[in-house]
């Protein structure tokens, strides 16, 4: 797609991993549960943080009983990037538009994620406006190797 500036998702996952806010980062996720102090057996599951969901249990678990790479023994983690975009507008007067688009590291908690003083999102590319006279197809693939 012409005039598509993009940004590598290793280098983003790196960056988050290597910086300083990774320190508060979840590297494993865990389950949270609520019990009710007027009735014990009343257990009830709480789903507040991306590293509580089932689906990154269930990363988790195939992660860690998979075989390790040959000769490495560092630990290994699910990073989950959650991505986002709205259109911005890039000029004062006119209707000049891009579409950036943004990723979180979802390991974070959401309340430090939300914060705007946090600097959390990764800008990952901007996508030109496409005007409806000159529609393209975009198939957009993801490779990750190390």
């Amino acid at each position: 797609m012409p005039n598509l500036h993009h940004r590598s998702l290793v280098d983003i996952v790196i960056d988050a991993c290597s910086g300083p806010a990774s320190k508060d980062y979840h590297w494993h996720p865990f389950e949270e549960h609520w019990i009710p102090p007027w009735d014990p057996q009343l257990k009830e599951r709480v789903y507040g943080e991306v590293i509580t969901s089932k689906a990154f249990l269930e990363a988790d678990r195939i992660l860690q009983s998979s075989p390790p790479e040959p000769g490495c023994d560092l630990p290994r983690c699910v990073v989950a990037l959650m991505l986002y975009s709205d259109a911005t507008h890039v000029a004062q007067f006119g209707q000049a538009k891009l579409w950036p688009i943004y990723t979180y590291v979802g390991n974070g908690s959401k309340y430090v994620r939300g914060r705007p003083s946090a600097n959390a999102g990764y800008n990952v590319a901007f996508l030109p406006s496409v005007s409806f006279y000159q529609c393209h197809v975009i198939t957009i693939s993801l490779s990750i190797s190390a």
